[in-house]
């Protein structure tokens, strides 16, 4: 009888031992994994330029929150040899509520003193 069953069309199966269909596992082991299906969801990942880019503000903006520690950190991978630091799209969610709770805008035009334009 399995203890653990995982749907849809994977077909793995926990099997605790002692089992019949078990018949010797190593030392120290005392559940084995049949049939396992290695599952691989690709979700959209944006770097910093493109998350700077989505949320309209300067990559340099970005850089500062991060290191006030204000928006979340990148998780580093390492995509084709290249340490590469990517937010996911829930995490993204998050930099834009911080943006419209706390950024007002660009600063002092260094000209005029007066509060710079949007553009």
């Amino acid at each position: 009888m399995p203890a653990l069953t995982f749907p849809s069309s994977s077909l793995a199966v926990l099997f605790p031992c002692p089992d019949l269909r078990v018949r010797t596992l190593p030392p120290g082991l005392d559940s084995y994994l049949t049939n396992a299906t290695v599952w691989h969801i690709k979700m959209k990942k944006y770097s910093i330029s493109e998350a700077a880019r989505i949320c309209g503000v300067d990559r340099r903006t970005l850089h500062r929150w991060l290191g006030r520690k204000q928006i979340p950190v990148p998780r580093p991978e390492i995509v084709d040899g290249q340490l590469r630091k990517s937010w996911s799209a829930a995490e993204l969610a998050e930099i834009l509520e911080y943006k419209k709770a706390s950024y007002w805008g660009k600063g002092i035009d260094r000209r005029t003193g007066k509060k710079a334009k949007k553009k």
